[in-house]
């Protein structure tokens, strides 16, 4: 089950020992197109659904940017040109109306096509952005996802 997600800010460390964060704050408001470059980080949904950055408040404390569709099957794609090795992703929206007990935070990490790791987070479900989810490693693209 994929539920429509905010993620607030995502700090990526690439290969080069360079951090990065993404606040979004800086990035125009509205629609984003799936391939888009934020903060060199191309991001996309698996369905082609469409992205949205905003201030989703009261949900999200600042700008995020949304994944705008729940179909079943959906997810946020990232691609790190060069690589990374850390990565740390705040995110929320999981209302208890629209999420079950038991639902997760889902983050895979590949290199390529390789699956490197799967990291799961128990969504707390209270419509708030105010978890994250990491991963220490080295790898060049990844998923997120709500699932049960």
């Amino acid at each position: 089950m994929w539920k429509p997600c905010f993620v607030a800010a995502l700090f990526a460390m690439s290969g080069q020992a360079v951090a990065a964060t993404i606040d979004f704050e800086a990035s125009p408001d509205g629609p984003v197109a799936e391939g888009s470059n934020i903060g060199g980080i191309l991001f996309s949904t698996a369905l082609g659904a469409g992205l949205q950055i905003g201030n989703f408040a009261p949900q999200t404390i600042g700008k995020g940017l949304l994944v705008e569709s729940d179909t079943d099957g959906n997810y946020l794609k990232g691609v790190i040109a060069g690589g990374a090795s850390f990565l740390q992703l705040s995110f929320g929206n999981d209302d208890p109306s629209f999420t079950n007990a038991g639902d997760l935070a889902t983050l895979k990490l590949y290199s390529g096509a390789v699956l490197r790791d799967t990291i799961t987070v128990l969504l707390n479900r209270d419509d708030v952005m105010n978890q994250s989810i990491s991963y220490s490693g080295a790898f060049d693209n990844f998923t997120f996802a709500y699932t049960n």
